[in-house]
């Protein structure tokens, strides 16, 4: 389910409401939505997923706490997308992120290129980007 709301707050609110309202559902209920869904164990808790462009803090430590002292099956992703001259990049993020914010020049080298500057060598992505040349430049 896709849940949409103001502030992320909220949307962890909205996400946790259509989760119980899906982990509801009996089987012939959630047959009906999708056949893969023929293979769900009616009243389990589905795994939530949370994609926004930004996180105040309080909405990770909530996600946080919910999947540490709790056991729900939450992710939070930050999604942005760049405009670099003719190309558009997508980044995805898992958050909390590891270590310190990327920097956003060595982020749009590594979306361009797949090869991160040497002194972020060490929190680049280990899987590597898809190639593309860098506009020309001015």
């Amino acid at each position: 389910m896709q849940v949409t709301g103001e502030t992320v707050e909220w949307q962890l609110v909205r996400a946790l409401q259509a989760a119980a309202a899906f982990a509801a559902l009996d089987a012939a209920q959630l047959a009906s939505i999708d056949a893969a869904l023929e293979a769900a164990v009616p009243g389990d808790s589905p795994q939530i997923v949370v994609i926004a462009g930004a996180y105040d803090p309080r909405a990770l430590t909530t996600a946080s706490w919910l999947n540490r002292r709790h056991g729900v099956d939450i992710s939070t992703f930050a999604v942005s997308v760049l405009r670099f001259g003719g190309e558009r990049l997508l980044s995805v993020r898992r958050e909390p992120s590891e270590g310190q914010a990327p920097d956003p020049t060595a982020e749009v080298q590594w979306m361009l290129t797949g090869e991160a500057a040497p002194a972020v060598a060490a929190a680049a992505p280990a899987v590597p980007a898809a190639s593309s040349t860098p506009p020309p430049s001015a």
